[in-house]
């Protein structure tokens, strides 16, 4: 029987782990659903470890707040008249919990240690009380706390586990928890998920061309969607560069520009580095409207042309454009194309290639001496499994426009935490 019970929202999973650890380390005994194994009746084993504990430890936010799964632990440990012992965390008090006394975790303090001897028997607290050195020395370091999530943590890779825990992350909702391990398991489980808006009542998962780098926009003046603070755009005209482009080039690009504007195309620039100046003059166009355009840079850290430009003109069916003297002959026609191209500050997918999967995995055949140059033996796998996965794309339905962002919520939630869980990949 397990002394005490933490209740948790799942978002608040390494607050709790954290607080698991430091129990450990006043040697006082708990039990949170992370211990379930798949096959057990869980509703019931939660009930169960509720009615046989002697504080009920609940970590208060607004994520708790809203999940059910907490209300009903709340309501059974109220039902067995059990000593409930509220952690604000995050947000305001519970109104259920406003007459009762609870502790509040702040970064400066993580949980007071008045606490855990209020939970604590009398033999374990004059252990504490008596040897306090040890005590300070085993708690308030990082390092122990990490060694005790280390020793709770265990891998969750079987595949009715990762139905479970996405389930679990999804608020229960079995349906949600399906779709993302379908997304995952399409994903190549490290591969890029985008969610976005559907335009049907039913919910998809796709694998479509494209490619994913760790680089955003290089300006705020290019973002199109506000509301999410991301550049999003539509059937662009990619021009991929490998070198710096300065303002001595937009002599050269003015043609390009001039036509993208007369035909009302979106068009990128993809290089390694921008100057200031050329920067200015695409953010006071896309600011005023004048051309829809955006610039990102890429960093490589080789010189083989199989690099992640190259990557990207694979997926957009052009090529790597190298020459100035060339830039005044380029024509939107011979640029890259792809379906969408979404960015944050941190990150760009170019999603929808021209190239299909098939015709880049076919392409792919013809280069593979290129890629074992780039790439070496080790890391070839990676790669190919990279550009021939894609990216997967979830769009999201519902019945309503309410239902569809609910459940896009839901989704990215359940994404998010399974992956950090399962593949320690966010």
């Amino acid at each position: 029987m397990a002394q005490v019970f933490l209740s948790y929202a799942r978002a608040d999973r390494d607050f709790t782990l954290q607080l698991a650890g430091a129990l450990r380390v006043y040697q006082i005994s708990y039990w949170f659903d992370e211990r379930v194994d798949f096959g057990d009746e869980w509703w019931q084993k939660i009930e169960q470890e509720i009615k046989e504990c002697k504080y009920f430890v609940l970590v208060m936010t607004p994520d708790a707040a809203s999940s059910r799964w907490v209300k009903r632990e709340i309501h059974v440990a109220d039902h067995y008249g059990k000593s409930i012992r509220p952690i604000l965390l995050r947000g305001e008090p519970f109104s259920m919990f406003l007459g009762t006394q609870y502790i509040r975790s702040t970064a400066d303090k993580f949980v007071e240690e008045k606490f855990f001897y209020s939970i604590s028997d009398n033999t374990v607290q004059k252990q504490i009380t008596f040897e306090p050195t040890q005590v300070a020395h085993e708690f308030n370091p990082k390092e122990a706390i990490q060694e005790q999530i280390k020793l709770l943590s265990h891998p969750v890779n079987h595949p009715e586990s990762v139905l479970a825990l996405a389930i679990a992350a999804a608020n229960g909702n079995a349906e949600i928890g399906g779709i993302v391990v379908e997304a995952l398991e399409k994903a190549k489980r490290h591969g890029p998920v985008v969610v976005e808006k559907g335009h049907a009542v039913r919910t998809t998962v796709e694998s479509v061309s494209g490619l994913e780098f760790a680089s955003g926009y290089l300006s705020p003046y290019f973002i199109t969607d506000q509301e999410n603070q991301t550049v999003v755009l539509y059937d662009p005209c990619i021009l991929v560069f490998d070198g710096e482009l300065n303002i001595d080039d937009l002599r050269g690009l003015l043609p390009l520009l001039e036509e993208a504007a007369k035909e009302k195309k979106a068009i990128v620039f993809i290089a390694r580095s921008f100057d200031a100046e050329l920067l200015a003059t695409f953010a006071v166009n896309a600011e005023k409207k004048i051309l829809e355009v955006a610039a990102f840079q890429v960093e490589i850290g080789d010189e083989n042309p199989y690099t992640l430009l190259a990557d990207i003109a694979l997926i957009t069916n052009t090529t790597v454009s190298n020459s100035r003297a060339r830039l005044e002959d380029i024509k939107l026609s011979s640029l890259g194309k792809s379906k969408k191209l979404r960015s944050t500050a941190d990150a760009t997918a170019i999603i929808g290639g021209a190239r299909s999967l098939q015709a880049v995995s076919d392409e792919m055949s013809k280069v593979n001496f290129v890629a074992s140059n780039r790439c070496g033996a080790t890391n070839e796998k990676d790669f190919f499994s990279r550009l021939r996965t894609g990216i997967v794309l979830i769009k999201v339905g519902g019945k309503t426009i309410e239902k569809i962002q609910s459940n896009m919520n839901l989704i990215q939630q359940s994404l998010n935490q399974t992956r950090l869980v399962v593949y320690n990949h966010a």
